[in-house]
């Protein structure tokens, strides 16, 4: 079997009983084909034929009755050159063969025709009239880059989002940080203890109830003192019967105002603390640990934005190096057509949006987009044939002529005497040939008839 060796295109299609067909052949001989015709006559079916024969069941997922009604089978034939397919339908199933010009035939012929048919090709008409979301991501998956930019996106909007909340939390902490008053100096690190103060409070007066006792004490001590001198005084007259009471009493004021002297020295050395400032301490005890308490909450609110503020800005250098990943991706990318590009919001043509591009750009693009998804297989269906008025579709005949591809275009009608005009399911006129056009013959270089039906 010979590999496929040059482009390939449609040298002859043919439909029988396919859908509205009864027997169409149409021998291409000129770039731009276009497929003209009242609504309803057949020219569909020359457009699902041609997606039914490349594309095989896949393509007739939307066609539950692809023969032509009152007959039994119906087919679809399609000269490329290097291959010729048919495709037979019956009532029940549809049949490929691939062979050779020679009529060698090929195995797993469906493989065969997916190595050069893409079947996703989009038709120029659909990608004009496409939303900008859509276009994007179609342009996206035919343009090969060397990484995905899609997940890109994806980190770069998630970093993106995860900045956004946090700079909130910024803006957050930064207004709670200036609504609360700067703490003053010289305020303790912790939190002071009023249990610790009232122990103080508690030694203190314990240690002045011990001074009072014993100032107590010097009183009771000097009473004393007083009583027994008196006592002494009104013995004395009785000396002489009492000298022995008198000598034991000698022995104890000498003692105790031996005592005495000695306490009152210590009496007269103590001194007592200040309760004062404990007690003011106490008293202030909650207005100095509300500002302990304040100002810890001043300072840790600060800290917390110092950390929030860093995490913004690696995020921020994150979004920035996403973005460059992407604007380099985008750089080495190979584009359909010079002039187009990615922006973040959609497609660009010539740095500027794609919806602001001019028509005949749009249809440049859009044609150029179809031409890279079919390197091998030079065709493209136009159905809507509608969308291009006279002058756009001068310009695509030209385009079709300048990439030497076989742009195929259904038209409702066509006044320019340049279509195969398709009636009641056959074939009621061909173009008038100019004679600057160019030719594309079948390879053999000689038209072949109906009469070669392929049930005959």
């Amino acid at each position: 079997m010979s590999k496929i060796n040059k482009d390939l295109r449609i040298y002859e299609f043919r439909g029988e009983n396919f859908k509205r067909l009864k027997v169409v052949q149409i021998q291409p001989e000129s770039n731009a084909v276009i497929i003209a015709g009242d609504n309803e006559q057949g020219k569909t079916a020359i457009f699902d034929g041609i997606e039914a024969g490349l594309g095989g069941k896949d393509a007739l997922k939307d066609t539950p009755e692809p023969i032509h009604r009152g007959e039994t089978k119906g087919s679809v034939y399609l000269d490329l050159g290097e291959f010729i397919v048919t495709r037979t339908f019956t009532k029940t199933d549809s049949y490929l063969k691939v062979t050779s010009p020679e009529g060698a035939a090929y195995p797993n012929p469906q493989s065969l025709l997916n190595g050069f048919y893409n079947k996703h090709t989009i038709d120029p008409s659909v990608f004009i009239s496409l939303d900008e979301e859509k276009q994007f991501k179609l342009l996206k998956e035919i343009v090969q880059m060397d990484i995905d930019v899609d997940e890109l996106e994806r980190l770069r909007k998630k970093s993106f989002d995860e900045r956004t909340i946090v700079n909130r939390e910024v803006k957050s902490l930064e207004a709670r940080l200036t609504a609360k008053p700067k703490p003053g100096t010289g305020l303790p690190e912790k939190e002071i203890s009023a249990s610790e103060i009232i122990d103080k409070i508690t030694e203190v007066n314990d240690t002045i109830t011990a001074n009072n006792e014993m100032r107590a004490e010097l009183r009771q001590m000097g009473v004393t003192y007083k009583q027994k001198k008196e006592a002494r005084n009104s013995v004395e007259t009785e000396i002489h019967e009492l000298q022995q009471q008198l000598k034991e009493m000698d022995d104890d004021l000498a003692k105790l105002q031996k005592e005495g002297k000695d306490l009152q020295t210590k009496v007269e050395a103590l001194e007592d603390p200040d309760v004062d400032p404990l007690n003011e301490d106490l008293r202030n005890v909650e207005s100095i640990n509300k500002k302990i308490r304040e100002a810890k909450e001043y300072f840790d609110l600060d800290e917390t934005l110092t950390k929030k503020k860093q995490e913004a800005e690696i995020l921020s250098k994150e979004i920035g190096d996403y973005e460059t990943q992407k604007q380099e991706a985008l750089e080495k990318a190979t584009f359909p057509i010079e002039g187009l590009g990615f922006s973040e919001n959609g497609i660009t043509f010539k740095g500027l949006p794609f919806t602001q591009a001019s028509q005949e750009e749009k249809i440049r693009v859009a044609l150029s987009i179809a031409i890279a998804q079919n390197p091998k297989l030079k065709v493209i269906l136009i159905r809507n044939g509608a969308f291009f008025d006279k002058k756009n579709l001068e310009l695509v005949k030209k385009i079709a002529k300048e990439k030497d591809f076989q742009i195929w275009i259904e038209r409702v009608e066509d006044t320019t005497d340049t279509g195969i005009i398709i009636e009641d399911g056959s074939v009621k006129s061909l173009p008038v040939k100019k004679e600057e056009e160019k030719t594309t013959l079948p390879k053999n270089g000689k038209k072949k008839t109906v009469k070669d039906s392929i049930f005959e």
